[in-house]
């Protein structure tokens, strides 16, 4: 064989080499591209599984106590009279507060989905259907967070009034009805239980002040007048700003807006539940 044809042969030899050398190269990022995809989507389904664990039908992070609509009867800014029955059970309000103020954190400390493999490309065609599985659960996560807080700051306003009042009326046979209306009238004064309902809770405070000092008099007929003059006083403010003309009417407007936060909390957890997988 010629020198000539000895070096064709080791030029086309080399290219071989070079095509064989770069093929497996090729097949060896392609498998580890195909591992890391893999591996990213099964730890997607796994965030998501641990998510339905939480938040699906009877899970571990899903509000159990009854809601703030089963057991609150919306009259406990009602000045307190001498023999009066406690309307509403604090443990139960307290549990119902305790359970829809703390749920927007529990959400808030959910972990983000599995972020993608480092190194991996997430521009190839193979990646894309993970990737797009990525943003879908993270988009949900945002969704949910965003909406169970929206009634957040008007609960934690409810709850951090109401259960105060509803604490005044449980503790009268201890404190005594006047001293108990001191409380509802200091509690009203320093917060209102809801926004836009500050007019009512401004009657509230000077007719617990009213029917409290009737009652340091010992006058039963003078604590009845002024029971009288706070229900007048009480439709007169709820009129004015449109909840109804005696408390009956308003009770049932302040039942609605509670129902109206359960409806959402519900409607959040099911949307994010349902946007979860396949």
């Amino acid at each position: 064989m010629t020198r000539r044809r000895w070096l064709l042969v080791a030029a086309v030899l080399a290219v071989v080499v070079v095509i064989v050398v770069l093929a497996t190269r090729a097949g060896g990022a392609s498998a580890e591209r195909a591992e890391s995809i893999t591996q990213w989507d099964a730890d997607l389904r796994s965030w998501e599984q641990e998510r339905l664990a939480q938040f699906g039908p009877d899970g571990v992070l899903v509000p159990t106590a009854q809601p703030l609509s089963a057991v609150v009867l919306g009259f406990a800014d009602t000045p307190v009279l001498a023999g009066q029955e406690p309307g509403e059970s604090l443990d139960t309000v307290n549990a119902a507060c305790t359970a829809q103020t703390s749920f927007p954190e529990a959400v808030r400390g959910v972990p983000a989905p599995p972020a993608a493999p480092a190194g991996l490309d997430l521009e190839h065609p193979d990646a894309q259907e993970v990737v797009a599985r990525f943003e879908a659960d993270r988009a949900a996560l945002a969704t949910f967070v965003g909406a169970v807080g929206t009634d957040e700051p008007q609960v934690r306003q409810f709850c951090g009034t109401y259960a105060v009042l509803v604490a005044a009326h449980a503790n009268a046979a201890t404190t005594g009805p006047a001293e108990a209306n001191l409380q509802l009238a200091d509690t009203l004064a320093t917060q209102c239980y809801l926004p836009g309902w500050e007019p009512v809770c401004a009657a509230g405070t000077d007719s617990a002040r009213d029917v409290a000092a009737a009652q340091a008099t010992g006058d039963s007929a003078a604590t009845d007048a002024a029971a009288a003059a706070a229900d007048a006083a009480h439709a007169q403010a709820a009129t004015a700003v449109g909840l109804g003309a005696d408390r009956t009417a308003t009770a049932a407007e302040l039942i609605a807006v509670l129902t109206t936060w359960d409806a959402n909390t519900s409607a959040a957890v099911t949307a994010f539940t349902g946007a979860l997988g396949d």
